[in-house]
């Protein structure tokens, strides 16, 4: 019988062990970093390959075989998997993901994810808040999902909030839903409620405009109206309108307490 010594090492400790510079950047030889000209991190070329598939729906609408792979592949032939979507924001860096629900009918739920970033070089060292839009209803969800409306809408609103901060523009695959045909009644759910909320915080749809327009928004140009923006950039507008009403609450709180104070 064998006696040699075996070293037990207890499961309460970690096998190792991950801590940020003073850049903000995780000091681990697992993560490699990659920038682009301007010193910024090139997020889209930090996905990692196995979280990448092709677009099938893209592929099957055109009459064409799927890839088997995504190699040489555009990014709009390229879904991202929900894991790396996590993969991607635990590699930034975030405090809190917070969700607010709207259901103005059972067919139908729209969520804001709010997920406050840590700060890293980029953002100078400060913590920053973003907000992105997601919805769910019956005609953009397949299957069994019918079922999980709120989740699905949660789901899609975390992906775009972490692709719109970190400036990636390939498509999740929780984004893509089933039958994309228009239902004037689902338009007209989330049309209310963004010009409810323009009316609530009094924004001009001349304010809007010229937003979109500056941020090179496709056909912008021409919107005359609420009406002619697109369904899925509605619901960004309302979380951005409410998020932008929320920052200058605290920034006038916090004035009137230095006030105080002095």
């Amino acid at each position: 019988m064998s006696t040699e010594s075996q070293t037990i090492v207890p499961s309460c400790i970690p096998k190792k062990q991950f801590s940020r510079n003073q850049h903000g950047l995780i000091c681990d030889t697992s993560v490699v970093y990659v920038y682009r000209d301007d010193g910024t991190i090139d997020w889209r070329r930090m996905i990692k390959p196995e979280f990448l598939v092709p677009h099938k729906q893209n592929f099957i609408k055109k009459g064409l075989p799927v890839p088997e792979t995504t190699d040489g592949l555009k990014d709009t032939e390229i879904l991202i998997l929900l894991g790396g979507i996590k993969d991607l924001a635990k590699t930034r860096g975030y405090t809190q993901v917070s969700h607010s629900l709207t259901v103005p009918n059972d067919r139908y739920v729209a969520s804001v994810c709010t997920i406050t970033w840590i700060g890293n070089y980029e953002t100078e060292g400060r913590a920053v808040s973003f907000s992105s839009a997601g919805d769910a209803c019956d005609l953009n969800v397949n299957g069994l999902g019918k079922n999980f409306l709120a989740a699905i809408a949660e789901n899609r609103a975390f992906c775009r909030a972490v692709r719109n901060f970190l400036n990636i523009n390939i498509v999740s695959a929780d984004e893509i839903g089933g039958d994309t045909s228009n239902d004037p009644q689902q338009e007209d759910s989330v049309l209310s409620l963004l010009r409810a909320t323009v009316a609530q915080f009094g924004v001009s749809f001349e304010t809007i405009k010229r937003k979109l327009i500056e941020e090179k928004v496709e056909g912008a140009e021409k919107f005359t109206a609420l009406s002619d923006i697109p369904r899925y950039q509605q619901l960004e507008l309302v979380a951005r309108i409410k998020q932008k009403a929320a920052e200058r609450e605290a920034d006038k709180l916090k004035k009137e307490a230095e006030a105080a104070s002095g």
